[in-house]
């Protein structure tokens, strides 16, 4: 099946005026300075992208802050055009969390309840057995991302939105996957409550090592 091309992206990457290597050496820098410098994003993959392939979840935050440094305004992913997006706003219980400081967008979460049916736990290693891996449609709320844009980073925001997304829900945990690479972002977790489940790889070609933590929601 044909991919269809992206065109918000294209448009969002012609209004800025940057080329695709440009693009890709502002999108590694801001990976660099989040503590990732594995990324190697080029501007072949940023011709995938516009084509119409999703990036790494992992990488659209870095895409996201780029082009919005470039345009001089705050982006979501969904501004540009982001499908991944889509396999969550789509799901029953969805939630979106926008932070807000200083008159502008500041950062994001959002996630959803797993289903009865998920394979979330099926690749994490060890195996948290089948009670604890047993899911009901409300048992789990999955955060699948938090970002906060740089210059609000290390203010407490990212811990504000993440607890507002969170407030009132009924589920009686959280989860969420964070690269293995990222010591420092698991220990942030870890400050929060979170504990680390196992490790997990996702199936996709490339797919970053992670691993799967758990917060409790009701004790």
């Amino acid at each position: 099946m044909a991919r269809t091309p992206n065109a918000r992206l294209l448009g969002a990457i012609d209004e800025a005026g940057v080329t695709y290597a440009a693009l890709a050496r502002a999108v590694r820098g801001i990976a660099t300075e989040a503590g990732d410098a594995t990324l190697r994003t080029n501007a072949s993959g940023i011709a995938h992208w516009v084509a119409g392939t999703a990036p790494d979840p992992a990488t659209v935050p870095y895409l996201v802050e780029a082009l919005a440094r470039r345009l001089g305004r705050p982006l979501t992913p969904a501004d540009l055009g982001l499908r991944f997006l889509d396999h969550w706003t789509t799901r029953p219980g969805f939630a979106c969390v926008v932070g807000c400081g200083d008159g502008q967008p500041v950062g994001y979460a959002y996630g959803a309840p797993l289903s009865a049916a998920t394979t979330w736990w099926s690749a994490v290693e060890p195996h948290p057995g089948a009670a604890f891996a047993a899911e009901t449609g409300n048992r789990t709320f999955a955060l699948s991302e938090l970002m906060v844009r740089t210059p609000w980073r290390a203010t407490g925001y990212a811990r504000r939105i993440h607890d507002e997304l969170l407030v009132g829900r009924g589920e009686e945990r959280v989860t969420l996957l964070v690269h293995q690479a990222h010591p420092k972002v698991r220990t942030l977790y870890e400050a929060w409550g979170y504990r680390v489940v196992g490790a997990t790889t996702p199936s996709f070609p490339g797919a970053p090592d992670l691993y799967a933590m758990v917060l409790p929601l009701r004790l």
